[in-house]
């Protein structure tokens, strides 16, 4: 399988929903896109990540199911579900380098709105919170 972009500033809605599985202190407020989305160096065809995307997200010592469904590689734009906690949508703000930057603006349930660093690499894809690395989510491509 060609390789994917890789992108560790994807702040997709995925990434909203590990913030709310921690406690209060550990939450991160929503920021705003401070600059225009840049391309990457590498090219990602849109059929390689666009799809439905499975696995676990983790924040401190809880984790759970989560998943991803892509909807749009540039800009990177889906929504993400936090299995009986929360659901959000995903909107890049930026990319540099392999990472993809990205808000995620909660439309359900218990989580707070933030941004997410995104990573994709072949058929994985891993988001880290940029304000709390301990909340994280890895998924590969169903």
């Amino acid at each position: 399988m060609k390789q994917l972009v890789r992108t560790s500033a994807v702040v997709v809605t995925l990434l909203t929903g590990l913030s709310a599985c921690s406690d209060d202190a550990d939450r991160s407020a929503a920021t705003s896109p401070s600059a225009e989305p840049t391309p990457t160096s590498a090219t990602t065809e849109p059929t390689d990540i666009v799809g439905q995307w499975v696995g676990t997200w983790r924040s401190n010592d809880n984790q759970g199911d989560a998943v991803l469904t892509l909807t749009h590689d540039r800009p990177l734009t889906g929504s993400i579900d936090i299995v009986d906690i929360c659901a959000a949508d995903w909107d890049e703000v930026r990319r540099a380098d392999d990472v993809i930057r990205v808000k995620a603006t909660v439309t359900s349930g218990n989580c707070i709105d933030n941004q997410w660093d995104v990573v994709i690499d072949d058929a994985r894809l891993t988001t880290t919170d940029p304000q709390n690395p301990t909340n994280s989510v890895t998924l590969t491509r169903e």
